[in-house]
């Protein structure tokens, strides 16, 4: 998976149907994808069907601001896992650093 949060891959594309991560447009995944899925969020899923991010918002909170930010992705299954991954730990280096001393 492409690593979302890198600026520098904001100037490609977001392309309907498309999975922004690893450009696939097939929801691939494994049980063990779909397992951490759940345990991270509570949900299961479509399993048609690419998941949406807000990309721009995630970034906002991350302190990470600029137009070209998409605004919204669409992730397959595997790399949503990762994303959510991803910006939890971004976001927990954020909220450690915003901290009183």
């Amino acid at each position: 998976m492409k690593n979302v949060f890198d600026s520098k891959i904001y100037t490609l594309p977001v392309i309907d149907g498309q999975c922004f991560g690893c450009d696939s447009q097939d929801d691939q995944w494994t049980r063990e994808v779909a397992e951490a899925f759940i345990k991270m969020t509570g949900h299961s899923w479509d399993k048609s069907h690419l998941l949406g991010y807000f990309l721009r918002k995630d970034c906002h909170s991350l302190g990470v601001e600029g137009d070209d930010v998409p605004v919204r992705i669409e992730l397959c299954l595997p790399c949503a896992v990762e994303y959510m991954t991803q910006f939890n730990a971004l976001f927990k280096d954020v909220r450690l650093n915003r901290m009183p001393e």
